[in-house]
């Protein structure tokens, strides 16, 4: 690659381009109900490896919450050894992993020596005073150094030296914002001091944006569901392209000038509701002028998580017609409009799929049922629901609480998960 720096002239002469594929919330571990999604992992790091070749790929950043959990099952950690080995063999020059809110900072960055050796830059905490650790550079294929990636990793209120209590929302969220704000500048200073005028990337694990919530999006992650997103302003604007992870779908966040600044999304459904979307990932070239281009690619259904409510017929008859179009069993959700609880329902329901499935590998499985009584589905009439909840599980319990109350099921669910699993750890 040869340069021409930004302060004598406006563009850069590229000869050697650079191609990044932006993916992030790979959640590692996720279940849903007790039901392992390694195989949907397994699926899509097929495909990934598949991807990076055939889109030439010189760099792989992913951009946090590479596990569901802080303590992830051997089984989980041997699946992501088994793909950085996969992309280790693939065109790739660097993998950027970052550490987010779900990951263990210490755990994630346990095998960064020999990861390092092999092109694998894991950066998961924050240490005030070592900003080095933070700036990642990227190699061309004559071992130049052609960009330098500012990957900042997940960073709580704690880190950042900001006193929560006692203050009101908007001053928190613009003293939040300022703390980042000053983080990114010194970290893009630094990038200069030590690699010179050289394009820079941004990485991030956070909220950023205006209109952020929605079906498949998670509670902010600084200050949950008190702040809402922070300002575009908080990356400076010497970083062209900004690699954010932690919202569950792909979303461009308005910069309101040339930067563009992304969210890929998770590249496998998490929850039943993020399967309304599409899964993506984002390929980004870079022109000579130093110009961002991001475009999606969808990422194969390996798995369908399907979504039935109604009456016990309906649900009955909907699902003794399913065809499944996936590689793996399709998943199901299943909401029971009913009078009074009634036990067999579920045996009943599983009875049909034996006989829909009978001798097939890909017979779906029940991972979610909740049986909602005619209260609930009127509430607003004032009737009270009978609910034996000892017969139910506590995500089914939790499901109907939020029914009842008008809250968003899909939004609260991940704490109450972490709740469980902080309990059963304890």
């Amino acid at each position: 690659m040869v340069f021409v720096s930004r302060s004598k002239a406006n563009f850069w002469v590229f000869t050697d381009m650079i191609k990044l594929l932006h993916t992030s919330d790979w959640h590692i571990g996720a279940k849903l109900n007790g039901i392992s999604r390694a195989d949907d992992h397994t699926a899509f790091f097929e495909w990934l490896v598949e991807t990076v070749t055939s889109e030439k790929i010189t760099a792989l950043l992913v951009a946090g919450d590479i596990f569901d959990t802080a303590q992830p099952s051997a089984e989980s950690e041997a699946l992501y050894y088994e793909c950085l080995v996969a992309l280790g063999k693939s065109s790739l020059r660097e993998i950027v992993i970052l550490g987010g809110n779900h990951d263990s900072a210490a755990r994630l960055e346990a095998p960064k020596a020999v990861l390092k050796a092999l092109n694998v830059h894991v950066v998961a905490r924050y240490l005030k005073d070592h900003d080095e650790n933070l700036l990642v550079p990227l190699h061309e294929a004559d071992g130049s150094v052609g960009a330098v990636v500012v990957a900042l990793p997940f960073v709580n209120e704690f880190r950042l030296g900001v006193r929560t209590t006692g203050v009101d929302s908007d001053s928190l969220r613009a003293t939040i914002a300022d703390k980042f704000r000053v983080l990114y500048s010194q970290l893009c200073d630094r990038s200069i001091e030590l690699y010179g005028d050289l394009p820079m990337i941004g990485m991030g694990h956070l909220t950023v944006g205006g209109d952020v919530k929605s079906d498949d999006s998670p509670l902010q992650v600084h200050m949950v569901g008190t702040i809402g997103g922070l300002p575009v302003s908080v990356f400076d604007e010497r970083l062209r392209y900004v690699a954010l992870g932690h919202i569950h779908r792909m979303l461009p966040v308005q910069t309101g000038d040339t930067r563009e600044v992304w969210y890929s999304g998770t590249p496998i459904p998490v929850r039943f509701s993020e399967a309304r979307i599409d899964r993506k990932a984002l390929v980004v070239t870079v022109d000579d002028s130093n110009t961002y281009h991001p475009k999606s690619l969808t990422i194969p259904e390996s798995r369908q998580l399907l979504e039935f409510r109604g009456d016990f017929d309906s649900v009955n008859s909907s699902i003794s017609s399913l065809v499944n179009s996936a590689t793996l069993p399709a998943l199901l959700k299943i909401t029971l409009e009913v009078d009074q609880f009634q036990a067999t329902l579920t045996s009943q329901l599983n009875d049909t799929l034996d006989r829909r499935f009978e001798g097939e590998e890909l017979r779906p499985l029940i991972a979610d049922i909740v049986q909602v009584t005619s209260a609930a589905v009127k509430r607003s009439e004032g009737e009270v629901a009978v609910i034996k909840r000892d017969e139910m599980n506590p995500i089914s319990v939790f499901e109907q609480l939020c029914d009842w109350q008008g809250e968003d099921f899909d939004e609260l669910r991940p704490l109450l998960e972490q709740l469980i699993q902080s309990s059963a750890e304890a």
